[in-house]
């Protein structure tokens, strides 16, 4: 929980797990020291949280934390998971976030094959804070000093796999991200031509009722079929076919010259939509009961 009062930057309490990758490689080399149990510290909020979108349980923030040792404030950025009771730190960095969160990954394959320890990157501190050691490519330069051919080669090759899973990993939540934002875009775009759909539907009660005439309308139903050019009691005209069974008949030369009502049927057969037909006031299923429409509508 976030506390705002009184301290000039809010603050949040979070959990550094002793056995986890912030705590043995994030901290030693980003930040100079690691503890040895699970810790609780403060971080001084600057700016956040933003969501991450890969996890919906966790959160960037800017912020700043005490150094345990010098007690010098130390910025950067801390991902911390959220559970809904307790908050924990993923990782933390201080710099370009593509560049150090490849960084992140090898340091943590490589501590996980041996080839790492905690102490080793608090070794490291001072060339990462001079800006020597920046990238992944920087660490194994650095790993790999005074090693044998097959120490090399072994270092190399975990950093390499490290690397091609992260690059699968993010191309893949990339393509999740796109899909999302198209689903959204469509869903989106849909609500949009709902109303517009709607409106239109108003628009044509109102004339209807300046004519003397009342909008009659069918209840959703799947549009089956449309013909064009159907011969029907002496004139040609454009069918529906709804998925209740019943046909619906629109003289063209009368009420669609241009073709537009038709042309809007074709495209949506097979989803529900309703149709309209005018009857005079006074003469309540005249048109409608006979099966003449006037338009069609997506339905809600």
């Amino acid at each position: 929980m976030i506390n705002s009062s009184p301290q000039v930057h809010p603050t949040i309490s979070v959990k550094v797990k002793a056995n986890q990758h912030c705590n043995l490689d994030s901290f030693p080399l980003r930040f100079g020291f690691t503890f040895e149990h699970d810790t609780s510290i403060e971080l001084k909020i600057i700016s956040g949280p933003k969501a991450d979108p890969r996890h919906h349980d966790r959160f960037l923030y800017n912020a700043s934390i005490e150094h345990p040792q010098s007690k010098q404030q130390l910025s950067g950025k801390f991902v911390i998971h959220d559970n809904g009771r307790t908050n924990s730190l993923v990782t933390a960095w201080r710099h370009d976030s593509d560049t150090e969160y490849y960084l992140s990954s090898v340091m943590k394959d490589l501590r996980k094959s041996g080839d790492l320890t905690p102490t080793i990157l608090l070794g490291f501190h001072e060339t990462y804070i001079k800006g020597s050691l920046r990238t992944h490519s920087d660490l194994v330069r650095e790993l790999t000093k005074h090693r044998s051919s097959n120490e090399i080669s072994q270092i190399e090759r975990t950093a390499r796999q490290s690397i091609e899973l992260l690059s699968n990993e993010l191309q893949y939540s990339q393509q999740l991200a796109q899909s999302e934002k198209h689903r959204a875009d469509t869903e989106q775009q849909m609500r949009l031509y709902l109303e517009d759909e709607n409106r239109q539907l108003k628009l044509e009660q109102q004339q209807a009722l300046q004519q003397g005439n009342q909008v009659q309308q069918t209840s959703p139903t799947t549009l089956i079929n449309v013909e064009e050019q159907v011969n029907h009691r002496g004139s040609s005209c454009t069918v529906l076919t709804l998925g209740s069974g019943t046909k619906w008949y629109m003289k063209t030369s009368t009420f669609d010259k241009a073709g537009q009502i038709t042309a809007k049927a074709k495209q949506l057969i097979g989803q529900e939509v309703v149709v309209t037909s005018w009857d005079p006031i006074r003469q309540p299923g005249k048109w409608s009961s006979q099966g003449y429409f006037r338009n069609i509508y997506l339905a809600k």
